[in-house]
Protein backbone atom coordinates (compact mmCIF):
# COMPACT_ATOMS: atom_id res chain seq x y z
CA UNK A 1 0.00 0.00 0.00
CA UNK A 2 2.91 2.57 0.91
CA UNK A 3 4.25 1.64 -2.18
CA UNK A 4 1.16 2.06 -4.02
CA UNK A 5 0.64 5.54 -2.41
CA UNK A 6 4.63 6.87 -3.48
CA UNK A 7 3.38 6.04 -7.16
CA UNK A 8 0.33 7.60 -6.94
CA UNK A 9 1.47 11.02 -5.40
CA UNK A 10 4.25 10.75 -8.48
CA UNK A 11 1.89 10.32 -11.50
CA UNK A 12 -1.35 12.10 -10.39
CA UNK A 13 -1.19 13.59 -13.73
CA UNK A 14 -1.99 10.22 -15.34
CA UNK A 15 -5.94 10.31 -13.84
CA UNK A 16 -9.19 12.71 -15.19
CA UNK A 17 -9.95 12.59 -11.48
CA UNK A 18 -8.79 12.72 -7.99
CA UNK A 19 -7.90 9.45 -7.15
CA UNK A 20 -8.20 9.31 -2.85
CA UNK A 21 -5.32 7.55 -1.02
CA UNK A 22 -6.17 4.94 1.50
CA UNK A 23 -8.92 5.37 3.44
CA UNK A 24 -7.44 5.24 6.63
CA UNK A 25 -5.51 8.16 5.57
CA UNK A 26 -8.27 10.05 4.08
CA UNK A 27 -11.04 9.53 7.47
CA UNK A 28 -10.81 10.71 10.68
CA UNK A 29 -12.75 9.82 14.05
CA UNK A 30 -12.94 12.46 16.80
CA UNK A 31 -13.61 10.19 19.33
CA UNK A 32 -10.80 7.42 20.35
CA UNK A 33 -14.03 5.42 22.03
CA UNK A 34 -16.24 6.28 18.80
CA UNK A 35 -12.63 5.56 16.68
CA UNK A 36 -12.07 2.26 18.31
CA UNK A 37 -15.40 1.16 17.72
CA UNK A 38 -15.60 1.90 13.94
CA UNK A 39 -12.47 -0.37 13.62
CA UNK A 40 -14.16 -2.92 15.00
CA UNK A 41 -17.17 -2.89 12.11
CA UNK A 42 -14.46 -1.83 9.14
CA UNK A 43 -12.13 -4.69 7.79
CA UNK A 44 -8.45 -3.58 7.37
CA UNK A 45 -8.73 -4.44 3.90
CA UNK A 46 -11.05 -1.11 3.50
CA UNK A 47 -9.37 0.84 5.95
CA UNK A 48 -5.76 -0.01 3.14
CA UNK A 49 -8.07 0.80 0.14
CA UNK A 50 -8.14 3.44 -3.01
CA UNK A 51 -11.04 5.18 -4.30
CA UNK A 52 -11.15 6.44 -7.52
CA UNK A 53 -14.06 8.61 -9.10
CA UNK A 54 -14.76 7.36 -13.15
CA UNK A 55 -13.83 4.10 -14.57
CA UNK A 56 -11.21 5.17 -17.15
CA UNK A 57 -9.04 5.98 -13.59
CA UNK A 58 -10.24 2.96 -12.33
CA UNK A 59 -8.70 0.84 -15.32
CA UNK A 60 -5.78 3.05 -15.15
CA UNK A 61 -4.84 2.06 -11.60
CA UNK A 62 -5.30 -1.29 -11.76
CA UNK A 63 -3.06 -1.69 -15.21
CA UNK A 64 -0.35 0.32 -13.59
CA UNK A 65 -0.59 -1.01 -10.20
CA UNK A 66 -1.98 -4.75 -10.17
CA UNK A 67 -0.84 -5.57 -13.03
CA UNK A 68 2.58 -3.74 -14.07
CA UNK A 69 3.96 -3.58 -10.55
CA UNK A 70 2.23 -6.67 -8.94
CA UNK A 71 1.62 -4.86 -6.29
CA UNK A 72 -1.62 -6.24 -4.30
CA UNK A 73 -3.45 -3.32 -3.47
CA UNK A 74 -7.33 -2.82 -3.35
CA UNK A 75 -8.69 -0.33 -5.38
CA UNK A 76 -12.73 0.40 -5.76
CA UNK A 77 -15.08 2.26 -7.93
CA UNK A 78 -18.63 2.82 -6.72
CA UNK A 79 -21.03 4.84 -8.42
CA UNK A 80 -23.78 5.65 -6.20
CA UNK A 81 -23.79 9.10 -4.13
CA UNK A 82 -23.54 9.54 -0.85
CA UNK A 83 -27.31 10.71 -0.26
CA UNK A 84 -28.50 8.05 -1.68
CA UNK A 85 -27.56 6.02 1.54
CA UNK A 86 -30.90 5.76 4.12
CA UNK A 87 -30.73 3.80 7.03
CA UNK A 88 -33.76 1.85 7.76
CA UNK A 89 -34.40 3.80 11.45
CA UNK A 90 -34.10 7.53 11.81
CA UNK A 91 -31.41 9.00 14.01
CA UNK A 92 -33.88 10.23 16.48
CA UNK A 93 -35.39 6.29 16.72
CA UNK A 94 -31.95 5.11 17.27
CA UNK A 95 -31.02 8.17 19.83
CA UNK A 96 -34.13 7.04 21.64
CA UNK A 97 -32.76 3.40 21.79
CA UNK A 98 -30.06 4.63 23.68
CA UNK A 99 -27.48 4.93 20.72
CA UNK A 100 -25.01 7.83 19.97
CA UNK A 101 -25.84 7.76 16.31
CA UNK A 102 -24.65 5.66 13.25
CA UNK A 103 -20.88 4.71 12.19
CA UNK A 104 -21.45 6.98 9.42
CA UNK A 105 -22.16 10.10 11.51
CA UNK A 106 -18.89 10.03 13.27
CA UNK A 107 -16.50 9.63 9.86
CA UNK A 108 -14.84 12.59 8.73
CA UNK A 109 -13.98 11.98 5.29
CA UNK A 110 -14.47 13.22 1.65
CA UNK A 111 -17.81 12.07 0.03
CA UNK A 112 -16.62 9.30 -2.46
CA UNK A 113 -14.53 7.52 0.18
CA UNK A 114 -17.75 7.73 2.65
CA UNK A 115 -20.16 6.28 -0.39
CA UNK A 116 -17.30 3.75 -0.63
CA UNK A 117 -17.55 2.72 3.08
CA UNK A 118 -21.29 2.62 2.91
CA UNK A 119 -21.25 0.50 -0.15
CA UNK A 120 -18.81 -1.70 1.22
CA UNK A 121 -19.29 -2.26 5.31
CA UNK A 122 -22.48 -0.40 5.64
CA UNK A 123 -21.70 2.13 8.34
CA UNK A 124 -24.68 3.74 7.37
CA UNK A 125 -26.81 1.00 9.37
CA UNK A 126 -24.21 0.02 12.27
CA UNK A 127 -25.81 2.02 15.33
CA UNK A 128 -23.08 2.64 17.70
CA UNK A 129 -22.88 3.68 21.64
CA UNK A 130 -20.54 4.13 24.17
CA UNK A 131 -22.36 3.31 26.73
CA UNK A 132 -25.04 0.35 27.24
CA UNK A 133 -28.55 -0.16 25.31
CA UNK A 134 -31.19 -2.32 25.88
CA UNK A 135 -29.94 -5.90 23.98
CA UNK A 136 -32.68 -8.11 24.49
CA UNK A 137 -35.23 -6.07 22.79
CA UNK A 138 -32.96 -4.93 20.09
CA UNK A 139 -32.65 -9.15 20.06
CA UNK A 140 -36.29 -10.07 20.45
CA UNK A 141 -37.21 -7.29 17.74
CA UNK A 142 -34.72 -7.92 15.17
CA UNK A 143 -34.00 -4.32 15.29
CA UNK A 144 -30.54 -4.11 13.48
CA UNK A 145 -28.73 -7.02 11.61
CA UNK A 146 -25.13 -5.37 13.57
CA UNK A 147 -24.47 -2.62 16.55
CA UNK A 148 -21.77 -2.03 18.57
CA UNK A 149 -22.74 -0.49 22.45
CA UNK A 150 -19.92 -0.59 25.45
CA UNK A 151 -17.12 -1.94 23.41
CA UNK A 152 -18.84 -5.15 22.30
CA UNK A 153 -19.97 -5.78 18.54
CA UNK A 154 -23.09 -7.54 18.53
CA UNK A 155 -23.91 -9.83 15.09
CA UNK A 156 -27.44 -10.69 14.82
CA UNK A 157 -28.33 -13.74 12.12
CA UNK A 158 -31.44 -14.68 12.02
CA UNK A 159 -32.70 -18.24 10.31
CA UNK A 160 -34.34 -18.43 6.88
CA UNK A 161 -36.49 -21.75 8.04
CA UNK A 162 -38.40 -23.18 11.15
CA UNK A 163 -38.49 -20.31 13.57
CA UNK A 164 -36.53 -17.85 12.04
CA UNK A 165 -35.11 -17.87 15.61
CA UNK A 166 -31.99 -14.91 16.42
CA UNK A 167 -28.50 -16.36 17.16
CA UNK A 168 -26.57 -13.68 18.35
CA UNK A 169 -22.36 -13.61 17.94
CA UNK A 170 -20.71 -10.95 20.47
CA UNK A 171 -16.66 -9.76 20.00
CA UNK A 172 -15.35 -7.79 22.33
CA UNK A 173 -13.65 -4.27 21.04
CA UNK A 174 -9.50 -3.89 20.31
CA UNK A 175 -8.13 -1.67 23.63
CA UNK A 176 -5.81 0.05 20.40
CA UNK A 177 -6.04 2.26 17.70
CA UNK A 178 -5.00 -0.25 14.51
CA UNK A 179 -4.98 2.58 11.65
CA UNK A 180 -8.15 4.93 11.87
CA UNK A 181 -6.34 8.80 13.39
CA UNK A 182 -8.03 9.21 16.59
CA UNK A 183 -7.74 12.67 18.19
CA UNK A 184 -6.50 12.29 21.67
CA UNK A 185 -4.25 14.83 20.88
CA UNK A 186 -4.58 18.38 22.29
CA UNK A 187 -7.11 20.88 20.19
CA UNK A 188 -4.34 23.02 18.92
CA UNK A 189 -3.01 19.73 17.34
CA UNK A 190 -6.43 18.87 15.99
CA UNK A 191 -7.10 22.18 14.87
CA UNK A 192 -3.60 22.37 13.23
CA UNK A 193 -4.34 18.76 11.77
CA UNK A 194 -7.90 20.11 10.34
CA UNK A 195 -6.48 23.46 8.77
CA UNK A 196 -3.62 21.10 6.71
CA UNK A 197 -6.24 18.73 5.58
CA UNK A 198 -8.06 21.80 4.15
CA UNK A 199 -5.38 23.52 2.70
CA UNK A 200 -4.67 19.46 1.07
CA UNK A 201 -8.43 19.75 -0.03
CA UNK A 202 -8.22 23.41 -1.60
CA UNK A 203 -4.44 22.31 -3.35
CA UNK A 204 -6.18 19.36 -4.81
CA UNK A 205 -8.83 20.69 -5.94
CA UNK A 206 -6.51 23.65 -7.82
CA UNK A 207 -4.79 20.58 -9.03
CA UNK A 208 -7.20 18.83 -10.54
CA UNK A 209 -8.69 22.32 -12.45
CA UNK A 210 -5.18 22.83 -13.42
CA UNK A 211 -4.70 18.87 -14.88
CA UNK A 212 -7.90 19.42 -16.66
CA UNK A 213 -6.84 22.25 -18.10
CA UNK A 214 -3.85 20.56 -18.62
CA UNK A 215 -5.49 17.80 -20.74
CA UNK A 216 -7.68 20.53 -22.97
CA UNK A 217 -4.29 22.29 -23.76
CA UNK A 218 -2.10 18.65 -24.68
CA UNK A 219 -5.33 18.07 -26.46
CA UNK A 220 -4.88 21.47 -28.20
CA UNK A 221 -1.13 20.92 -28.16
CA UNK A 222 -1.77 17.99 -30.44
CA UNK A 223 -3.64 19.02 -32.77
CA UNK A 224 -1.32 21.81 -33.48
CA UNK A 225 1.44 19.62 -33.91
CA UNK A 226 -0.76 17.60 -36.39
CA UNK A 227 -1.46 20.48 -38.06
CA UNK A 228 2.29 21.43 -38.18
CA UNK A 229 3.16 18.23 -39.29
CA UNK A 230 0.63 18.56 -42.42
CA UNK A 231 1.77 21.51 -43.05
CA UNK A 232 5.38 20.26 -43.15
CA UNK A 233 3.93 17.59 -45.74
CA UNK A 234 2.79 20.32 -47.78
CA UNK A 235 5.69 22.38 -47.68
CA UNK A 236 7.69 19.64 -48.62
CA UNK A 237 5.32 18.99 -51.53
CA UNK A 238 6.00 22.29 -52.94
CA UNK A 239 9.66 21.70 -52.57
CA UNK A 240 9.36 18.80 -54.80
CA UNK A 241 7.33 20.77 -56.72
CA UNK A 242 9.41 23.90 -56.97
CA UNK A 243 12.87 21.52 -57.80
CA UNK A 244 10.45 20.43 -60.58
CA UNK A 245 9.61 23.97 -61.79
CA UNK A 246 13.53 24.95 -61.64
CA UNK A 247 14.43 21.72 -63.88
CA UNK A 248 11.41 23.12 -66.21
CA UNK A 249 13.17 26.82 -65.73
CA UNK A 250 16.55 25.45 -66.44
CA UNK A 251 15.45 23.65 -70.13
CA UNK A 252 13.29 26.61 -70.88
CA UNK A 253 16.94 28.74 -70.71
CA UNK A 254 18.47 25.79 -72.59
CA UNK A 255 15.67 25.96 -75.02
CA UNK A 256 16.10 29.90 -74.73
CA UNK A 257 19.66 29.49 -75.84
CA UNK A 258 18.92 27.27 -78.63
CA UNK A 259 16.45 29.50 -79.81
CA UNK A 260 18.53 32.18 -80.17
CA UNK A 261 21.34 30.24 -81.72
CA UNK A 262 18.43 29.62 -84.23
CA UNK A 263 17.31 32.38 -84.86
CA UNK A 264 20.93 33.71 -85.73
CA UNK A 265 20.96 30.81 -88.44
CA UNK A 266 17.93 31.95 -89.98
CA UNK A 267 19.18 35.68 -89.73
CA UNK A 268 22.03 34.22 -91.73
CA UNK A 269 20.22 32.63 -94.24
CA UNK A 270 17.20 35.33 -94.47
CA UNK A 271 20.92 37.11 -95.56
CA UNK A 272 21.80 33.97 -97.96
CA UNK A 273 18.51 34.77 -99.33
CA UNK A 274 18.41 38.13 -99.95
CA UNK A 275 21.96 37.93 -101.57
CA UNK A 276 20.00 34.95 -104.27
CA UNK A 277 21.50 32.02 -102.78
CA UNK A 278 19.36 28.96 -102.97
CA UNK A 279 16.11 30.95 -101.74
CA UNK A 280 13.48 27.98 -102.05
CA UNK A 281 15.55 25.84 -99.19
CA UNK A 282 15.97 28.75 -96.80
CA UNK A 283 12.27 30.09 -97.07
CA UNK A 284 11.74 26.30 -95.88
CA UNK A 285 14.15 26.38 -93.32
CA UNK A 286 13.19 29.67 -92.22
CA UNK A 287 9.39 28.76 -91.63
CA UNK A 288 10.41 25.63 -89.97
CA UNK A 289 12.30 27.90 -87.33
CA UNK A 290 9.28 29.96 -86.94
CA UNK A 291 7.16 27.12 -86.11
CA UNK A 292 9.77 26.01 -83.42
CA UNK A 293 9.87 29.34 -81.87
CA UNK A 294 6.07 29.49 -81.50
CA UNK A 295 6.12 26.70 -79.96
CA UNK A 296 8.70 26.94 -77.63
CA UNK A 297 7.27 31.12 -76.81
CA UNK A 298 3.90 28.64 -75.53
CA UNK A 299 5.49 26.33 -73.53
CA UNK A 300 7.60 28.71 -71.85
CA UNK A 301 4.44 30.88 -71.21
CA UNK A 302 2.70 27.66 -69.52
CA UNK A 303 5.47 27.12 -67.88
CA UNK A 304 5.51 31.05 -66.38
CA UNK A 305 2.01 30.52 -65.53
CA UNK A 306 3.05 27.48 -63.40
CA UNK A 307 5.43 28.49 -61.70
CA UNK A 308 3.79 31.38 -60.40
CA UNK A 309 0.64 29.55 -59.65
CA UNK A 310 2.97 27.41 -57.43
CA UNK A 311 4.96 30.53 -56.26
CA UNK A 312 1.55 31.65 -54.99
CA UNK A 313 0.27 28.54 -53.06
CA UNK A 314 4.12 28.30 -51.56
CA UNK A 315 3.36 31.58 -49.94
CA UNK A 316 0.15 31.12 -48.65
CA UNK A 317 1.31 27.78 -46.83
CA UNK A 318 3.96 30.10 -45.13
CA UNK A 319 2.16 32.91 -44.10
CA UNK A 320 -0.07 29.91 -42.79
CA UNK A 321 2.84 28.05 -40.60
CA UNK A 322 3.67 31.57 -39.32
CA UNK A 323 0.27 31.72 -38.07
CA UNK A 324 0.90 28.12 -36.98
CA UNK A 325 3.57 28.61 -35.14
CA UNK A 326 3.09 31.73 -33.11
CA UNK A 327 -0.15 30.03 -32.53
CA UNK A 328 1.62 27.20 -31.09
CA UNK A 329 4.23 29.07 -29.49
CA UNK A 330 1.27 30.85 -27.02
CA UNK A 331 -0.13 27.26 -26.56
CA UNK A 332 2.88 25.78 -25.43
CA UNK A 333 3.80 29.09 -22.98
CA UNK A 334 0.36 28.21 -21.60
CA UNK A 335 1.25 24.84 -21.23
CA UNK A 336 4.10 25.27 -19.49
CA UNK A 337 2.82 28.01 -17.07
CA UNK A 338 0.06 25.03 -16.32
CA UNK A 339 2.57 22.48 -15.54
CA UNK A 340 4.88 24.72 -13.39
CA UNK A 341 1.26 25.78 -11.56
CA UNK A 342 0.88 21.96 -10.78
CA UNK A 343 4.47 21.33 -10.03
CA UNK A 344 4.31 24.14 -7.12
CA UNK A 345 0.19 22.64 -6.12
CA UNK A 346 2.14 19.09 -5.86
CA UNK A 347 4.96 20.69 -3.90
CA UNK A 348 2.73 22.62 -1.67
CA UNK A 349 0.59 19.01 -0.69
CA UNK A 350 3.81 17.55 -0.16
CA UNK A 351 5.04 19.92 2.31
CA UNK A 352 1.43 20.01 3.65
CA UNK A 353 1.85 16.32 4.22
CA UNK A 354 4.87 16.22 5.60
CA UNK A 355 3.70 19.10 8.29
CA UNK A 356 0.85 16.77 9.11
CA UNK A 357 3.61 13.06 9.18
CA UNK A 358 5.61 15.70 11.96
CA UNK A 359 2.30 16.60 14.21
CA UNK A 360 1.81 12.71 13.88
CA UNK A 361 5.32 11.47 14.35
CA UNK A 362 5.41 13.65 17.53
CA UNK A 363 2.03 12.65 18.68
CA UNK A 364 3.46 9.01 18.39
CA UNK A 365 6.83 9.69 19.83
CA UNK A 366 5.52 11.59 22.83
CA UNK A 367 3.20 7.99 23.69
CA UNK A 368 6.05 5.64 22.69
CA UNK A 369 8.29 7.76 25.15
CA UNK A 370 5.72 7.67 27.92
CA UNK A 371 5.49 3.62 27.36
CA UNK A 372 9.11 3.06 27.46
CA UNK A 373 9.62 5.26 30.83
CA UNK A 374 6.65 2.90 32.00
CA UNK A 375 8.40 -0.34 31.35
CA UNK A 376 11.62 1.25 32.93
CA UNK A 377 10.05 2.01 36.05
CA UNK A 378 8.30 -1.80 36.25
CA UNK A 379 11.52 -3.21 35.16
CA UNK A 380 12.88 -1.12 37.89
CA UNK A 381 10.48 -2.47 40.49
CA UNK A 382 10.81 -5.85 39.49
CA UNK A 383 15.27 -5.46 39.67
CA UNK A 384 14.78 -4.55 43.14
CA UNK A 385 15.49 -6.29 46.47
CA UNK A 386 13.75 -6.98 49.24
CA UNK A 387 15.49 -4.19 51.26
CA UNK A 388 14.92 -2.32 48.71
CA UNK A 389 11.67 -2.89 48.27
CA UNK A 390 11.54 -2.17 52.23
CA UNK A 391 13.10 0.89 51.98
CA UNK A 392 10.46 2.81 49.32
CA UNK A 393 7.57 0.56 51.58
CA UNK A 394 8.90 3.18 54.14
CA UNK A 395 9.52 6.55 52.43
CA UNK A 396 5.83 5.97 51.17
CA UNK A 397 4.82 5.63 54.37
CA UNK A 398 6.68 8.56 55.73
CA UNK A 399 5.18 10.64 52.76
CA UNK A 400 1.66 9.19 52.11
CA UNK A 401 0.32 7.51 49.09
CA UNK A 402 1.84 9.20 45.96
CA UNK A 403 -0.22 7.95 42.87
CA UNK A 404 0.83 9.06 39.01
CA UNK A 405 -1.87 11.94 39.07
CA UNK A 406 -0.02 13.33 42.31
CA UNK A 407 3.13 13.40 41.14
CA UNK A 408 1.73 15.55 37.66
CA UNK A 409 -0.41 17.59 39.60
CA UNK A 410 3.06 18.43 41.99
CA UNK A 411 5.01 18.84 38.59
CA UNK A 412 2.29 21.54 37.42
CA UNK A 413 2.01 22.92 40.47
CA UNK A 414 6.30 23.33 40.62
CA UNK A 415 6.13 24.78 36.90
CA UNK A 416 3.94 27.28 37.93
CA UNK A 417 5.45 28.13 40.48
CA UNK A 418 8.79 28.59 38.29
CA UNK A 419 7.22 30.24 36.06
CA UNK A 420 5.66 33.02 38.74
CA UNK A 421 8.84 33.22 40.04
CA UNK A 422 10.65 34.31 36.60
CA UNK A 423 8.00 36.60 35.64
CA UNK A 424 7.68 38.61 38.46
CA UNK A 425 10.80 37.48 41.02
CA UNK A 426 8.14 37.07 43.96
CA UNK A 427 10.17 35.21 46.09
CA UNK A 428 13.02 33.35 45.94
CA UNK A 429 12.19 30.53 48.56
CA UNK A 430 10.92 28.37 45.24
CA UNK A 431 14.78 28.37 43.59
CA UNK A 432 15.64 27.58 46.96
CA UNK A 433 13.88 24.82 47.05
CA UNK A 434 14.15 23.77 43.67
CA UNK A 435 18.25 23.70 44.84
CA UNK A 436 17.15 21.63 48.28
CA UNK A 437 15.22 19.04 45.66
CA UNK A 438 17.49 18.81 43.49
CA UNK A 439 20.64 18.03 46.07
CA UNK A 440 18.13 15.61 47.87
CA UNK A 441 17.68 13.59 44.40
CA UNK A 442 21.67 13.57 43.91
CA UNK A 443 21.72 12.39 46.81
CA UNK A 444 18.84 9.85 46.41
CA UNK A 445 21.19 8.61 43.12
CA UNK A 446 24.40 8.42 44.78
CA UNK A 447 22.73 6.25 47.16
CA UNK A 448 21.57 3.65 44.57
CA UNK A 449 24.78 4.01 43.05
CA UNK A 450 26.25 3.06 46.25
CA UNK A 451 23.98 0.06 47.03
CA UNK A 452 24.77 -1.10 43.12
CA UNK A 453 28.46 -1.35 43.88
CA UNK A 454 27.80 -2.81 47.24
CA UNK A 455 25.59 -5.26 45.52
CA UNK A 456 28.01 -6.57 42.87
CA UNK A 457 31.08 -6.78 45.36
CA UNK A 458 28.83 -8.58 47.30
CA UNK A 459 28.43 -11.44 44.22
CA UNK A 460 32.40 -11.06 43.52
CA UNK A 461 32.95 -12.12 46.81
CA UNK A 462 30.43 -14.99 46.34
CA UNK A 463 32.03 -16.08 43.20
CA UNK A 464 35.72 -16.07 45.00
CA UNK A 465 34.19 -18.04 48.06
CA UNK A 466 32.48 -20.59 46.09
CA UNK A 467 35.66 -21.51 43.63
CA UNK A 468 37.38 -21.82 47.24
CA UNK A 469 35.18 -24.77 48.10
CA UNK A 470 33.27 -26.34 45.09
CA UNK A 471 36.32 -28.24 44.03
CA UNK A 472 37.18 -30.12 46.99
CA UNK A 473 33.55 -30.75 47.44
CA UNK A 474 33.87 -31.84 44.42
CA UNK A 475 36.77 -34.07 44.65
CA UNK A 476 34.93 -35.50 48.56
CA UNK A 477 31.53 -36.20 46.81
CA UNK A 478 33.45 -38.38 44.44
CA UNK A 479 35.37 -40.36 46.44
CA UNK A 480 32.12 -41.45 48.29
CA UNK A 481 30.31 -42.25 45.17
CA UNK A 482 33.16 -44.26 44.12
CA UNK A 483 33.06 -46.10 47.55
CA UNK A 484 29.34 -46.31 47.88
CA UNK A 485 29.75 -47.80 43.93
CA UNK A 486 31.76 -50.45 45.15
CA UNK A 487 29.56 -51.12 48.22
CA UNK A 488 26.94 -51.57 46.12
CA UNK A 489 28.38 -53.68 43.47
CA UNK A 490 29.20 -56.50 46.29
CA UNK A 491 25.71 -56.79 47.24
CA UNK A 492 24.95 -57.18 43.57
CA UNK A 493 22.96 -53.32 43.29
CA UNK A 494 24.25 -50.33 41.64
CA UNK A 495 24.10 -46.98 42.80
CA UNK A 496 26.36 -43.34 42.95
CA UNK A 497 26.65 -40.40 45.36
CA UNK A 498 26.67 -36.74 43.07
CA UNK A 499 26.10 -33.36 43.76
CA UNK A 500 22.81 -31.41 41.70
CA UNK A 501 23.99 -27.74 40.68
CA UNK A 502 21.26 -25.05 40.21
CA UNK A 503 21.62 -21.85 38.51
CA UNK A 504 22.17 -20.31 42.42
CA UNK A 505 24.26 -22.80 44.21
CA UNK A 506 24.83 -26.31 45.14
Amino acid sequence: TFHALEWLEKNRSMFKQHVFAPVCLEASVANPQVALMIEAIVPVSTLKMFVTQCDEDYHTFTREVNDRQRLRVDVVRFNRPLDSFRPQMSQSDVRALGFDGYALEFIDAPAPVLAAMCSRDKVHEIPIAVGKVNNERIESEKLFKEYVSDGTRFIITVGRYGSRSATVMTTRVRSDIRLLSSEGESDEVRATRDRLRQEIDDIRSKLDENEGKQRKLSVREQKVRDGHRNIEAREEELRIERQRISKEVATWERQKVHIETRRAQLSSMVSEEQRGEDGGRVQAERQKIEQQLRDNAQERAEALAEIADSLTTMTDLVHRLALVGLGGQSEARQLAELKAEASRQREAIIEAQKLYEQAESSYNLAKAKAKQCLEETRKLTDEMTDDERQAVRDEQARRGRVTLEDLEIELSTCRQRLSMAANSGLSSRIMEQYEERKQRLARMESSVLELELALRQTRKRKLRLRERWEKPLDEIVQKIGTKFSEMFDQIGCMGEVSLQRSGDGV
